[in-house]
């Protein structure tokens, strides 16, 4: 119903347009359009993101892989950079100082501003984004939709080394005075004026990073926080800009070495990596690091709670200047400079390859450039000059004469132009029950006549929708081939593929259920919009940001899915995604934590210290619950899971019964270790039997 509907829609709309011809050629469908005007829009997918190669901006689908769209960015080098924040995509060349906001619904890029002689960087985030130039210490704030400028600018009075974003606004590290200052102008010692100072964020910490020192320091707008000692120093030491949880990694391509800074407890771990050398910037997503290997052209991974380090991920083979982007559980890995890059997601590796982009995605800048802050000029375009004819003929290319002609090898007549080898503009958009063609003639040419051919034809039935769009209807979700052709000017696009169906959207209704013990049931709905027959579920759910993610695929008929056995108190994030034909759709999210046994599990024993064992009644630890009185209660103590062990045949002052067979795993004092539950005020402790809503160990 929905694909017929939405196709009588558009006939009744352009019910007007001329229908030149219908050719049907074996399984080729072929329709003509008659002349008119250039179609003004072209959309892209909002599930993808924006890569760079030099002097290109290039839209890639994170569903497929594929590079879908591209925007010329004439004179930029092969250091363009890319930043996002939600819908709003601001690229950024760094060495000309100019940023341009990407207008992904027309495919063209909108505003562009210059704030000043580069290097710059750009900060954003929702709708704050600041222009960063380093060398002369200054900081831009501007509106990351209209690049108009916000308030004064930041002088740092001095070099700018590195900036981050946090909580509070605009952190800047400022290595000649070994310093960092705060965004309310506060200047904050974190290292002596010989060392560089960079910056790191773990969830809403900000750390101040001494390579020399070895140290990380905490910040906040209260001040300095405790300092944490790294294991090594190394001049090449970088952290991640921003992690997620409260583990920062460090890392140090000289020593070939990961470091694991928890900046709440100040504990670190070291990871050997397989490689030495060049490492790019680490960034971390589903409880995984991802570090650039710049010498290879690999991506490193690490586990962040385990610390297990896995196969590397192949980027370019070669040498390359890697760039690692997080955009929630995605990882995309870009070469900049180049015409490859991967995205992960879990253990899901797709390689892209920029390069095979369709060609009617490129489309010229606005060339009226904004100084920053300044209002756009309204100005009307020139009129394009006519060419001169030339008086004197054109010299051909040196060659053979070719008998009969005249003219030589390789060459043309003289006075006579070569033909150019054009290709014809074109982008398809897959909808639900129709794929969406559209023609993008060269731009400043009058538009033609054109036919689109379909392969195969079968199922399928192609109309006009306008002057230089198409839509065509199709009864299944297969793969078909479009080909453009000017039946004039015998111009041909590309090949380009879709499918007549889209992905489904996000589940409904997500919720869980804990059933009181260590076990938490998620369920959901089908999506409202499921883009034709939902053939599976797809679940996805990780532990307190620091476990990788476990990721489950389940029939379509499967509606829940039940996490577990759980430690009380685990934070659980899920989430789960319906597949059709098209893809694997949109991700509906949420988070539970499992309930604790008990609100106040205090232990109580007898005025003897009693010791947690490392097995139950099996080798003594250094660290014992305190003595308390016969009568008193003491501390609360974490438990984790509960295990039978023998009887540990304590002497019962409370008048209590016999001692009990359950052990109790628990942390104290952050020492793991076990105790009788006999000690422990738990659900069933005063009858020796195991606690509903405590795991087994």
């Amino acid at each position: 119903m929905g694909r017929a509907t939405g196709a009588a829609r558009v006939l009744s709309r352009w019910g007007t347009v001329p229908l030149v011809g219908v050719l049907l050629a074996g399984a080729v469908g072929v329709v003509l359009l008659g002349r008119g005007e250039r179609a003004a829009t072209l959309g892209v997918g909002s599930s993808g993101t924006w890569l760079a190669t030099p002097g290109r901006l290039v839209h890639v689908s994170a569903l497929s892989g594929r590079a879908d769209a591209g925007i010329d960015v004439p004179g930029a080098g092969p250091d363009l950079t890319v930043a996002t924040a939600g819908d709003t995509t601001l690229v950024t060349e760094p060495r000309r100082g100019l940023v341009h906001v990407v207008d992904g619904s027309r495919l063209v890029l909108g505003a562009t501003a210059s704030f000043g002689r580069g290097p710059m960087t750009t900060l954003v985030d929702g709708d704050r984004a600041y222009a960063v130039l380093g060398e002369s210490g200054l900081v831009v704030p501007f509106d990351p939709r209209t690049l108009r400028r916000r308030g004064d600018p930041v002088r740092a009075g001095d070099r700018i080394s590195d900036a981050l974003l946090g909580p509070e606004g605009t952190w800047l590290a400022v290595p000649r005075r070994g310093a960092v200052l705060a965004p309310s102008g506060r200047e904050m010692p974190v290292g002596s004026a010989r060392t560089g100072v960079r910056l790191g964020r773990a969830g809403d910490d900000v750390v101040a990073l001494d390579p020399a020192a070895g140290t990380l320091t905490p910040l906040s707008a209260r001040g300095r926080g405790r300092v944490i000692r790294l294991p090594a120093t190394a001049p090449d030491l970088v952290a991640a800009s921003r992690a997620p949880g409260p583990v920062l990694p460090v890392v140090t391509g000289a020593r070939g070495t990961l470091l694991l800074a928890d900046v709440r407890t100040g504990t670190v771990r070291s990871v050997a990596l397989p490689v030495r050398g060049r490492l790019g910037r680490p960034t971390v997503a589903g409880g995984t690091v991802h570090v650039p290997d710049l010498d290879h052209g690999t991506v490193l991974r690490v586990g962040v709670a385990d610390g297990r380090v896995r196969q590397p991920v192949p980027v370019t083979g070669k040498a390359a200047p890697l760039t690692a982007r997080a955009e929630g559980r995605r990882v995309w890995v870009d070469d900049p400079s180049g015409r490859f890059a991967v995205v992960i997601e879990g253990e899901t590796v797709r390689r892209i390859d920029k390069l095979r982009t369709p060609p009617t995605s490129s489309a010229t800048p606005d060339p009226r450039v904004l100084a920053a802050g300044s209002r756009r000029p309204s100005t009307r375009p020139s009129p394009t000059p006519r060419p001169r004819r030339s008086s004197s003929p054109s010299p051909g290319v040196r060659g053979s004469p070719t008998p009969g002609t005249g003219s030589r090898s390789g060459g043309t007549r003289a006075g006579t132009p070569a033909p150019a080898s054009r290709t014809l503009g074109a982008a398809v958009t897959s909808g639900p029950g129709y794929v969406d063609v559209q023609v993008r003639p060269t731009l400043g040419e009058p538009p033609g006549t054109y036919a689109v051919e379909v392969t195969p034809a079968d199922g399928s039935a192609t109309v006009p929708t306008g002057p230089t769009t198409f839509r065509v209807t199709t009864d299944d979700c297969a793969l078909r081939t479009y080909v453009v052709r000017d039946v004039g000017g015998n111009l041909t696009s590309r090949p380009l593929t879709a499918r007549g169906c889209v992905a489904a959207g996000a589940p409904l209704n997500l919720s869980s259920q804990s059933d009181g013990g260590n076990y938490i049931t998620f369920s959901w709905e089908p999506p409202a919009e499921d883009g034709g027959l939902i053939e599976g579920y797809n679940v996805g759910f990780d532990f307190n940001e620091g476990l990788p993610e476990s990721i489950r695929q389940l029939d379509a008929a499967t509606l829940s899915y039940q996490v577990g056995p759980l430690i009380p108190g685990t934070v659980v994030d899920f989430h789960v995604n319906a597949k059709n034909a098209a893809e694997w759709g949109e991700s509906a999210e949420g988070t539970a934590t499992a309930p604790r046994p008990c609100d106040s599990c205090n232990y109580h024993h007898s005025e003897d210290p009693v010791p947690l064992f490392a097995a139950p009644a099996e080798g003594p630890l250094d660290v014992s619950l305190p003595p308390v009185p016969g009568t008193d209660v003491g501390e609360e103590v974490e438990i984790l899971c509960q295990v039978r062990g023998p009887n540990a045949q304590e002497v019962d002052l409370a008048g209590l019964g016999p001692g009990s067979e359950i052990w109790d795993r628990v942390r104290y004092q952050g020492v793991v270790g076990y105790v009788s539950d006999y000690y422990l005020s738990t659900p069933n402790s005063y009858i020796g039997e195991f606690s509903p809503g405590i795991p087994r160990c």
